[in-house]
């Protein structure tokens, strides 16, 4: 059974659906797609769709004993990386080498990059081998996510990785998904012309969008007014259609109303009403603290986020 899209971006996955199956369908030579858009427009989630929907139609071929060559379906490994969970370059030649060989070896960035190199430039000799621990030795696709975290002044790791995909043999696949629309004028010449020309741009969500995707979610609509859910609609797209803020508008909006009926003894069940969003919208987004922070350099950001990630990884 075929899994769902995600609502409002049919266009960009049918996109990305045909652009993986016709990567798939060859052996290598420039499969590189690029996905850019605002943050909270569906990049991520649309990737991670589309792969589940391919892996998906694999096993059912599999679990049929279908001839996959003659099927069409092509067997795939996948290997996702977050520039965010990963901000230190050899930490990702040396994610990548240990996923291709099923290895846990450490050695130099440069000793990750030669192997990786002779791997993809010369692959045909591996198809017999463990590698990926599959006989067939699999296509790879790789998803890189906010891989402009991922530049650095040498740019070393994405020209390496965009440069894999020119082998006639590579049989490798890159998604680079970035939050940032002006990604390729930001890379050395050598590096946007190996990325190619294959790019999708996700537009930011649209008021009418935004209430299909809420309902899609399960949201339980019955418990706010059509005037809380309009406004808190169309104060978002307004802004750049953050699909994540209005979850946590419509989230703090309820705590907001919950709230006010127990300080008034009401258990009537009011609904959440355009005032309770609008509490929610200036606690959230336009207090003080927000708005003092937004006014920070980047670099006093970047001290904060540290703080409260290391705040955030303390057991107690």
């Amino acid at each position: 059974m075929r899994l769902e899209y995600l609502p409002c971006r049919k266009e960009e996955q049918d996109t990305i659906y045909n652009y993986i199956k016709k990567g798939l369908q060859t052996n290598g030579n420039y499969n590189s797609l690029y996905i850019a858009g605002m943050p909270g427009t569906g990049k991520t989630a649309s990737v991670k769709t589309i792969i589940n929907i391919l892996e998906s139609e694999l096993n059912e071929a599999r679990k049929k004993n279908k001839n996959l060559s003659k099927s069409g379906i092509i067997p795939f490994k996948k290997l996702f990386i977050s520039g965010m969970e990963y901000p230190n370059i050899s930490n990702v030649f040396k994610l990548i080498y240990n996923f291709i060989f099923a290895k846990n070896k450490s050695y130099t960035v440069n000793k990750y990059i030669q192997l990786l190199d002779n791997f993809f430039s010369d692959r045909k000799k591996y198809n017999s081998s463990s590698a990926l621990n599959d006989p067939s030795n699999s296509h790879i696709v790789l998803i890189i996510d906010e891989i402009d975290i991922l530049i650095n002044y040498t740019q070393n790791l994405l020209y390496n990785i965009f440069n894999w995909t020119t082998y006639e043999y590579s049989k490798l696949i890159v998604i680079s998904i970035s939050n940032t629309l002006d990604l390729p004028n930001r890379l050395f010449p050598k590096i946007r012309s190996r990325m190619g020309n294959n790019k999708i741009m996700f537009k930011p969500y649209n008021k009418e969008e935004l209430r299909i995707i809420i309902k899609d979610r399960g949201i339980d609509l019955q418990l706010f007014s059509e005037d809380a859910l309009r406004l808190s609609c169309v104060k978002v797209a307004a802004i750049n259609g953050d699909l994540r803020r209005i979850f946590q508008i419509l989230a703090r909006a309820r705590q907001i109303n919950e709230l006010r009926r127990y300080k008034k003894k009401d258990n009537n069940g009011n609904l959440v009403s355009k005032y309770d969003i609008l509490d929610a919208w200036n606690e959230l987004f336009n207090s003080k603290i927000s708005n003092v922070i937004k006014s920070l350099q980047i670099n006093e950001k970047i001290i904060i986020a540290s703080l409260l990630s290391k705040t955030k990884d303390q057991k107690y």
